[in-house]
């Protein structure tokens, strides 16, 4: 995985990293400073591994501010040498997790082989999701040949169902970026909308990912809703599937 977001927030519980502490090996960091890009399979090594071959590339909310103050820009030249990068090759999938804000999910998007938009249907979400859909996506995706749009996942669903205004909402999104991408619609992932809807459940904000005292490691701490058999995991691993199937069979509108 590899964590783009400002807040840092998945760096910060992954690795337990407070408040005045700095992450030598940040993604900006290598995004930035070529003689350090040799340093990534150091930091895929185990020491940022929480289970199996599951690894993280930090994010460092420090680094924001020297990004802000420098006035850097994402350079698409970059992000595709980033792309490519031997220590990266070893994996079967790389997630990058992005913010909702396009100046700094740049990086994480030029660097991407597929977009999934995640969303959930508060009005502001939605008002979101239709400009990034319709104004920034197409706009990327002309840029890298190569990007596909994987779609949207909806997210913190009330009753597991989208209620009819919203879905609405998301048919008249899915409308407009068609009118407005006409060029590209073989890219975009048919059906737009997952099929797998993530509920709104307490039980998924319990998860954390925390050290370990005595052996100094990060341990997954799973509530026991998360049993494999649960109907929460299910749904994880329905949605798991569903990423793996759209990208195995990918079928374009035409």
């Amino acid at each position: 995985m590899i964590d783009i977001d400002p807040q840092a927030h998945l760096t910060s519980v992954w690795l337990n990293v407070g408040e005045g502490k700095g992450i030598e090996g940040n993604v900006w960091r290598y995004a930035y400073n070529m003689e350090t890009r040799g340093l990534l399979k150091e930091v895929l090594g185990p020491r940022y591994e929480a289970r199996d071959r599951l690894r993280l590339i930090a994010s460092d909310i420090h680094e924001y501010v020297d990004f802000w103050r420098l006035g850097r820009s994402v350079d698409p030249q970059i992000a595709s040498q980033f792309r490519k990068e031997r220590a990266l090759q070893n994996y079967d999938y790389i997630i990058v997790d992005c913010p909702p804000d396009p100046v700094y999910a740049k990086l994480g998007i030029y660097m991407s082989d597929y977009i999934i938009i995640p969303t959930d249907l508060s009005s502001i979400s939605l008002r979101g999701t239709r400009l990034f859909m319709t104004e920034i996506v197409p706009h990327v995706m002309r840029y890298f040949d190569h990007i596909k749009l994987l779609g949207i996942i909806v997210n913190k669903v009330f009753r597991r169902q989208i209620p009819k205004r919203e879905s609405e909402i998301l048919n008249d999104i899915e409308n407009e970026l068609l009118k407005v991408a006409k060029d590209i619609r073989d890219r975009i992932h048919r059906p737009l909308l997952f099929n797998t809807i993530i509920p709104q459940n307490k039980s998924i904000g319990a998860i954390t990912l925390e050290r370990e005292e005595k052996k100094r490691e990060p341990v997954l701490r799973i509530p026991r809703h998360f049993k494999r058999k649960s109907e929460v995991s299910q749904i994880f691993i329905r949605l798991a599937q569903e990423v793996e199937n759209r990208i195995r069979y990918f079928q374009g509108y035409t």
